[in-house]
C-alpha cells in the first residue's frame, strides 16, 4: 500500500474513533466504510482487518438502539 493511501485510511479512521466516541454510529458506518474499500482497493487485508472492528461496532451499537 502506497504511504499516500495509507494515511488516507489513517485519517479515515481517526475520524471514525472519534464519531464512536461521540456515539455518531451512522457517522462511524460511513467512515468506516469508506476506509474499508480504500484499503482493499489497495489489497491491504492487515488494514481491513483494523477497519472491520470498528464498523462491526457501530453496526451492532445501530441495532441496539432500533431494539430499544
Amino acid at each position: 500500500m502506497d504511504a499516500a493511501r495509507a494515511s488516507k485510511v489513517d485519517e479515515l479512521m481517526e475520524q471514525a474513533s472519534a464519531a464512536l466516541a461521540q456515539a455518531d454510529y451512522f457517522e462511524t458506518e460511513k467512515l468506516c466504510a469508506r476506509a474499508l474499500l480504500a484499503a482493499r482497493k489497495a489489497g491491504d487485508f492487515e488494514l481491513m482487518s483494523r477497519v472491520v472492528l470498528p464498523l462491526q461496532e457501530a453496526r451492532r451499537q445501530r441495532r441496539h438502539e432500533a431494539d430499544d
